[in-house]
């Protein structure tokens, strides 16, 4: 299919870009910067593999299937709800890329932090009705619920919002086309998850702790992250927290004591 596809890509660009021609060239340094770039863009890949999937093998082995499918059913939920967020996301990307090419300082970050900020928005509007009703939501959908699956739910979104800020600044941080300081703190700190969740489940600690430990280091990525971005072009660090982390934590505060107003 993938061999299909390029072929599919080559033929439509041949027959409606005639100025477009593919040819074949040998370039060392260009081929260096692409296996460099690719090779840490694929250690951050693995880390994210690792984080989902290597957690869903450790609850499988300390806790056997039904924690398993808990886990199952709360990735299903938050990759339905974060697929709102991607789509939004996806559009950002482009100008972000393209307001960094042309040095255009002022542009590039107001998009980073309104792309960060407008993100946790969306999914904060998605998710926090289902964070709120989570039993109710899973009632509807398989009548029987899992043990720990309101749980997992719940906790699986958190991750996604804290985990959404980051969306923007990882762009930000690809269009430098440095990765290699980047891909060591963020994707160093995901792959912290795996063996830090086996240390405590062997402890004796309970499963939802997989997630705690996720969202711990979703937190410390975030400002990892900032940290590599004022270290590559030097970005304004109390800024996006001004302008972004404290108005989406007002936002979020202000929300749910209304919810629970609300309620009573």
């Amino acid at each position: 299919m993938a061999i299909l596809i390029r072929i599919t890509y080559e033929f439509y660009c041949k027959r409606n870009f005639p100025s477009v021609n593919f040819q074949f060239l040998w370039d060392k340094i260009a081929f260096k910067e692409l296996i460099g770039f690719s090779s840490w863009n694929l250690l951050g890949c693995l880390s994210g593999v690792l984080r989902v999937q290597g957690v869903n093998v450790l609850l499988n082995v300390f806790f056997g299937t039904i924690i398993n499918a808990a886990q199952g059913i709360a990735n299903q939920v938050t990759s339905a709800v974060s697929g709102f967020v991607t789509n939004f996301q996806t559009a950002l990307n482009p100008p972000i890329v393209k307001y960094y090419a042309s040095n255009n300082t002022e542009k590039f970050t107001n998009l980073v932090f309104q792309g960060a900020k407008f993100s946790y928005y969306v999914m904060f509007l998605i998710s926090l009705p289902i964070i709120l009703e989570t039993g109710y939501v899973l009632k509807i959908w398989l009548k029987m619920t899992p043990d720990y699956a309101v749980l997992f739910c719940q906790l699986s979104l958190i991750f996604c919002l804290i985990d959404c800020l980051s969306g923007p600044l990882t762009v930000a941080t690809m269009a430098t086309g440095k990765q290699m300081l980047y891909q060591i703190i963020v994707s160093g700190s995901y792959l912290v998850i795996l063996p830090m969740s086996y240390i405590l489940l062997k402890l004796g600690f309970p499963p939802q702790t997989t997630l705690f430990v996720c969202i711990v280091i979703a937190i410390l990525a975030l400002f990892g992250k900032l940290f590599v971005l004022k270290k590559l072009i030097n970005f304004s660090f109390i800024h996006f927290v001004n302008q972004v982390l404290v108005r989406v934590s007002i936002v979020t505060v202000v929300s749910i004591i209304q919810q629970f107003r609300a309620k009573k």
